[in-house]
């Protein structure tokens, strides 16, 4: 844990140790065991609290020795910065309880500043194909990291998460595979942008970020072999490269934007479709959000104009 992150750390501890789903551990990974008990985490006296010494050995590392050392059926990370709402595993562990063959649940979590203040942000969006959870993600990363719940033994059997930055996607891909995914449309968690996260993207680090969402896609295709993602790549990749130009756009470099989309129209995916998709992208990212209730209203919209054969164009 980042010496600069422990201003955040005892209120994500808090909300998690405050979950109205009682039964639970709670494992904090810390670079500085001592310190951080001495520190942000000072008398918080709960047996549920497991608090362990973690070298620094990258993200990936940390989730897996957490995941080693939990003993719990159901695992869920919430980061040193974002907040769980008291209901999310109340809302959530009952779904995979009631359907063995969930591999991952997840719901929305919406944005939130340094002091805790409302953004316009949202994560967590329902699959584009419900039945078809690998098929969607390929399309979109639909998913809330903080939000996601899976059980303990599927995490263990797709081999936890894998190196890069966004090894949240790579793991609900590797478990869509196998088991099922559920939506459950309901916001329970709070994600933090401040100035040392990885959602603070300026021009330097957008580009290491796209770079591994790319490796994400192009190893999902590629685990895939002759499968269903064959038929689903060149939508896959017009899709990404939408989102590429969106963020491009959103530190100021039109001429990346430009570039993103460019490579969008240039895939192996209907063009008009790939046009209508680049216009509906500027309006959720820019439009929408500035106007009171009328992303629910176009979300709403869009699910019931669409059959589920439509929604993976």
């Amino acid at each position: 844990m980042p010496s600069h992150r422990t201003a955040f750390l005892r209120e994500a501890v808090e909300s998690v140790l405050g979950q109205t789903f009682r039964d639970l551990e709670l494992i904090v990974l810390a670079e500085r065991r001592d310190e951080a008990a001495a520190g942000p985490l000072a008398g918080i006296d709960d047996p549920r609290l497991r608090l362990v010494g973690q070298p620094e050995g990258g993200l990936c590392g940390t989730l897996n020795d957490g995941l080693r050392r939990a003993r719990g059926e159901f695992v869920a990370r919430n980061d040193d910065d974002d907040v769980w709402l008291p209901h999310l595993l109340e809302t959530l562990v009952p779904r995979l309880e009631a359907d063995p063959a969930l591999g991952l649940v997840y719901a929305r979590s919406t944005q939130i500043d340094a002091r805790g203040r409302p953004g316009r942000g949202r994560r967590g969006t329902p699959l584009p194909v419900p039945d078809d959870p690998f098929r969607s993600l390929l399309l979109c990363d639909a998913t809330s990291s903080i939000t996601s719940v899976c059980p303990r033994r599927t995490v263990l059997e797709v081999g936890g998460w894998r190196g890069g930055m966004h090894q949240d996607w790579d793991l609900a891909l590797q478990i869509a595979r196998r088991a099922g995914v559920l939506f459950v449309d309901e916001e329970v968690a709070h994600y933090r942008c401040h100035s040392d996260n990885v959602t603070a993207l300026d021009p330097v680090s957008l580009r290491e970020y796209t770079s591994s969402r790319r490796r994400v896609l192009e190893r999902a295709l590629s685990d895939d072999g002759g499968g269903a993602a064959a038929a689903l790549r060149g939508r896959a990749w017009r899709n990404l490269y939408i989102g590429e130009a969106n963020q491009w756009l959103a530190v100021g470099d039109r001429h990346e934007a430009v570039q993103a989309w460019r490579r969008a129209l240039e895939v192996d995916a209907p063009r008009m479709a790939t046009v209508g998709r680049i216009a509906w992208s500027l309006t959720d990212w820019f439009l929408l959000p500035r106007i009171p209730g009328a992303r629910d209203l176009a979300e709403w919209a869009l699910r019931a104009s669409r059959s589920p054969q439509a929604r993976a164009r």
